[in-house]
């Protein structure tokens, strides 16, 4: 199998309303099997700088890449966004806005990066006598393909264009065996699995030189959260915090 080697430059920027604001970065590179996505170091490209600017309405990194070496680098560049729901309440955040709003721009010059889809499910593991679902999810992607589904069904929970109970049914239908380890109940239609979309695009990094990529897209700005007073110290809750939330007329309950 052909892997394409990829420069993995990841801010991961979730923004969910009166909950919090998140974001993390890595600079690696790896490749995209059937199995995933996977990661290696890349020692001849450095991040030198990183520009975040996160608001409910916008996210936007700027990057700065050096390439240590005396010799050009191709690259793919890799952008893997905050994977989402099938299960999706309908108070949650547009996710159409995300996917329509991503832009990257190289040196100044606008892009159109390539896009992947992948699905992750949890399996079903025994906890104290009692079957439950796993704390870690795995990529299901080939599984999902193998019973008939291509890449815009998997898009369901980002697009609404695709019925999630229709994919489900596939599932449940589809003679794949691999997959009885990740569903709790078959007489169910209710089959929790996440979609994650994964930007790339092949990218020169120039010898001895520095590139500027620059991107920006809608965060998932929605949603609903309720603590309890035992999730307070784990999200650093004070009391003029939880003020704060009664004055925007949310619930929590007090300690």
């Amino acid at each position: 199998m052909d892997k394409r080697h990829l420069m993995f430059s990841g801010t991961l920027a979730y923004t969910v309303l009166l909950a919090m604001t998140a974001a993390q970065a890595n600079d690696s590179t790896g490749y995209i099997g059937t199995g995933g996505v996977e990661y290696l170091k890349n020692k001849n490209i450095s991040m030198h700088s990183e520009d975040l600017y996160i608001s409910k309405d916008k996210i936007r990194v700027n990057y700065e890449f050096k390439n240590l070496s005396n010799k050009d680098i191709t690259e793919t560049v890799l952008f893997p966004m905050p994977a989402v729901p099938s299960s999706t309440d309908s108070d949650f955040a547009d996710i159409n806005a995300t996917y329509d709003n991503f832009e990257v721009w190289i040196n100044g010059k606008p892009i159109i990066p390539n896009q992947h889809v992948r699905t992750f499910m949890r399996p079903i593991v025994v906890k104290d006598g009692d079957r439950t679902y796993a704390d870690t999810s795995i990529d299901t992607t080939e599984i999902f393909k193998s019973c008939g589904l291509n890449e815009a069904d998997m898009m369901g929970p980002w697009t609404y264009q695709v019925d999630t109970e229709y994919v489900n049914q596939q599932l449940l239908d589809c003679n794949n065996k691999a997959l009885d380890r990740f569903i709790y109940d078959r007489e169910s239609l209710y089959i929790p699995w996440d979609s994650q979309v994964i930007y790339s695009w092949e990218q020169k990094f120039k010898a001895n030189a520095t590139t500027k990529i620059k991107h920006s897209y809608t965060p998932l700005v929605g949603g609903s959260v309720h603590l309890g007073q035992e999730g307070f110290p784990n999200f650093c809750v004070d009391a003029s915090t939880q003020r704060g939330f009664h004055k925007n007329g949310s619930r929590l309950i007090m300690p």
